[in-house]
């Protein structure tokens, strides 16, 4: 029996070394379980702060380009305006231009007549009464 017990004593060994092996390899992934936790934590964490910085930046974009978008029909309104306001001043100008021709044409023409008016009426010098 005693090389039975030999045997026996042989097996509970590899048995314990295999147990023993197997807690290591255990503690070992448990560990490596545990760093990746933690690293997975870290990147829960950071995404949720990049979330918040995000949304924020969309939010600011929002009323930016909003703002813009003001600006944009401001200034389309400000120069349709002026626009018009140079329009009609240009028509303003063509009718002043014109009027003052024609004006200037009739003052010529009232000139002209009382210059000749003037030529082709004689005249009269009063004779003095007393001769």
């Amino acid at each position: 029996m005693s090389a039975s017990g030999a045997t026996m004593q042989n097996y509970l060994t590899d048995l314990i070394q295999n147990l023993e092996s197997m807690r290591l390899d255990r503690e070992e992934i448990q560990s490596e379980i545990a760093e990746f936790e933690k690293n997975k934590k870290e990147i829960e964490d950071n995404i949720m702060v990049l979330s918040t910085r995000l949304q924020e930046l969309n939010t600011s974009l929002e009323k930016k380009r909003a703002v813009k978008q003001e600006f944009v029909s401001n200034i389309t309104e400000i120069s349709t305006a002026f626009n018009k306001i140079l329009e009609s001043s240009q028509t303003l100008l063509h009718v002043a231009k014109k009027e003052s021709n024609t004006l200037e044409k009739k003052k010529e023409k009232v000139m002209n007549e009382e210059d000749s008016d003037a030529q082709k009426t004689p005249v009269k010098v009063d004779e003095d009464p007393q001769e």
